[in-house]
């Protein structure tokens, strides 16, 4: 359990107060005061402090006095929660700036302060404390103003906070509960009855146009059959077998006309001739060739390209060669350059001590200068063995060059021998003259020519004997064709009528099943209905069974008969939002505030303005401060 109560309450430059201050002792209290006396800033200044919002909830308030300035605006409140008393201040500081030049200070904004129970803190801990200490704002709004949860809060907010407060129950339990409504259970079939209720919605509407379409569909089906009945005599199988004869017959006389015995020979011998000439072309082709030289003339070539890839790396070894001999060089005339640096060099050493200043002994005089030639022979002598090996390198060097040399001329001299080859085959291969101009085309060429005019001769005379008779059969025969085609539809057609039939037949079932169906979906609705309305009840019930004066109508019947939700208030049947009197609303809203209390065990000091307008309140264990209106107290006055 929380219990909240205000001990006292202090306002210094507060919206016109310039200094008030209230206590309350945690009792339930009046305060009066004529029209614009003050009593809503008091609200303003209780809900500032803990929230930083006037009564209504809003935030962008001026809470300075008009025509002040370079004032703090403090209000400061004593509270208790569970019998343990905080202090807590809010400030709103003016920031006041001069810059450079300037002789005025000018206001650059405003800050606010926190402090609690005497300690100053950041605006985060103080939100932090009234949000853990106290109670979160939206439950200290819904506590504090008798108006808030049935008049100011969004109707569909409201009715689910009271569901979830007071009707905890599924579907299923309401179906438990009364014994008309268990066929819903198969019907639901594990789904909520909202979406059985659409499912069966979408399903019977789905019914329902296909039952407007079926009778048009076999009205569809019994055009088809009447159709063809008017077209069908009955002797359509007759006369296509006679028709399929009679085309039979004269395909065989076309045959016999166009297979006349002359022309075949002679277009027979046309084509023998034809492939005598392929043969004698190809044969011709065959014996010119040459595949032993033009073969020996590639392998010729392969075994030139190779010596040329060999004179290339050869010739690329040598350049090699060239840049390390370059080297060498460059190489050898550092060193005589050094050498002689180094064999010019004389002593020069010092022959004074440099401490004393006295002339050192001879003895160590020589000492240093035996030194120094040592010195001087070691490096000479190791540049002349540097010498002797860059010597023996370049040796070693041109030698291999001069080797490489010789396989170089080797490989060109090879070279030179294979394009000699290759000039000789090729020219031994000489291209055939065209098998067109040889003396055996010739002869094939008269023959075909010949035996092309034998035939042109026997086309003519067969063209003079039969084209006419074999054009006329050619035209009956497409005229069969079509009437055949005809007959073919006209008896396929018929033949159909079955199916139709069968298609009208099935329709008809289908038309029976979708009634019955129909019927099911019409009378599983009506059960749903029958749960709606039931649960209604039931939930409006179970809700409303924890308020003493306020009955909550959760659910509106429409002239359809469908159920629509809504939340709205009532005392005695009038509607809060509507025609309820002022007094009528304010206990209405201390009845909700008592039973909300209960559920969530927190009580947060009420503030109930315009209180004059009731007689009688509805009692409650919070405590209470009365903001009445009063032309017999022109200043605020504060009375338990």
């Amino acid at each position: 359990m929380m219990d909240i109560r205000l001990i006292s309450i202090t306002l210094e430059n507060f919206k016109g107060i310039n200094y008030f201050k209230f206590d309350a002792d945690g009792k339930n209290v009046s305060i009066y005061g004529t029209n614009g006396s003050g009593k809503t800033t008091l609200a303003d200044a209780y809900f500032w402090l803990l929230f930083g919002k006037d009564s209504n909830g809003v935030t962008n308030f001026d809470v300075k006095t008009i025509g002040t300035s370079g004032l703090n605006y403090t209000v400061i409140g004593t509270i208790t929660v569970n019998g343990n008393m905080h202090t807590l201040q809010r400030t709103l500081n003016e920031k006041w700036e001069r810059k450079n030049g300037e002789t005025e200070k000018k206001l650059k904004g405003n800050t606010t302060t926190y402090i609690i129970d005497g300690v100053p803190v950041k605006e985060k801990e103080y939100k932090a404390f009234v949000e853990n200490e106290l109670v979160d704002e939206k439950t200290y709004q819904t506590l504090t103003d008798p108006d808030f949860f049935a008049g100011k809060t969004d109707w569909k907010k409201r009715r689910a906070q009271l569901l979830e407060w007071f009707a905890s129950v599924s579907d299923e339990d309401i179906i438990a509960a009364h014994e008309e409504l268990q066929p819903l259970t198969k019907i639901i079939d594990g789904r909520t009855v909202e979406n059985a209720q659409k499912a069966i919605q979408a399903d019977r509407k789905k019914l329902n146009d296909l039952l407007k379409e079926i009778p048009n569909r076999i009205d569809e089906q019994q055009r088809n059959i009447t159709e063809i009945k008017s077209q069908f005599n009955g002797d359509e199988q007759e006369n296509l077998d006679r028709l399929l004869k009679e085309k039979s017959n004269i395909e065989d006389n076309i045959r016999k006309a166009e297979s006349d015995e002359s022309l075949n020979k002679a277009k027979a011998e046309v084509e023998r001739i034809r492939l005598e000439i392929s043969k004698a072309r190809a044969d011709y082709a065959n014996i010119r060739r040459n595949e032993d030289t033009e073969k020996q003339l590639m392998n010729v070539r392969k075994d030139k390209f190779k010596l040329q890839c060999s004179l290339s790396e050869l010739n690329e070894t040598v350049n090699s060669l060239d840049r390390k001999l370059e080297t060498i060089s460059e190489q050898g005339k550092t060193y005589n350059s050094r050498f002689l640096e180094i064999s010019s060099k004389t002593f020069s050493g010092d022959t004074v001590c440099p401490y004393c200043g006295q002339a050192m002994p001879e003895d160590k005089i020589q000492t240093a200068v035996e030194e120094f030639n040592r010195d001087k022979s070691e490096q000479l002598e190791k540049i002349k063995n540097n010498c002797t090996k860059l010597k023996k390198e370049r040796a070693d060097i041109k030698a291999k060059k001069a080797e490489i040399s010789g396989n170089i001329e080797e490989l060109k001299a090879q070279i030179l021998e294979l394009d000699n080859v290759i000039k000789m085959l090729s020219t031994s291969i000489v291209a055939p003259e065209p098998f067109e101009s040889t003396e055996e085309y010739k002869s094939l060429s008269e023959k075909l020519s010949a035996a092309e005019n034998n035939v042109k001769a026997e086309e003519q005379r067969f063209s003079e004997n039969t084209a006419v008779k074999v054009s006329k059969w050619k035209t009956r025969i497409e005229e069969i064709n079509r009437q055949c085609s005809d007959l073919r539809t006209v008896i396929a057609n018929n033949n159909t009528i079955k199916i139709y039939e069968t298609r009208i037949e099935q329709l008809k079932n289908q038309e029976k099943d979708c009634g019955r169906l129909l019927a099911r979906a019409d009378n599983d609705l009506m059960l749903i209905d029958e749960f709606i309305k039931v649960k209604c009840n039931d939930v409006e019930k179970m809700i409303n069974s924890h308020f003493r004066i306020v009955k909550w109508k959760l659910f509106e019947l429409q002239v359809n008969g469908g159920v629509n939700d809504c939340c709205e208030a009532t005392v005695d049947g009038v509607d809060y939002s509507t025609n309820l009197n002022s007094a009528a609303k304010l206990n209405a809203g201390l009845d909700i505030i008592n039973t909300i209390s209960e559920v969530k065990d927190v009580y947060v000091p009420i503030w109930i303005d315009n209180a004059e307008s009731v007689v009688e309140y509805e009692p409650t264990k919070s405590q209470t401060i009365r903001l009445t209106v009063s032309a017999d107290y022109k200043k605020l006055t504060v009375k338990e």
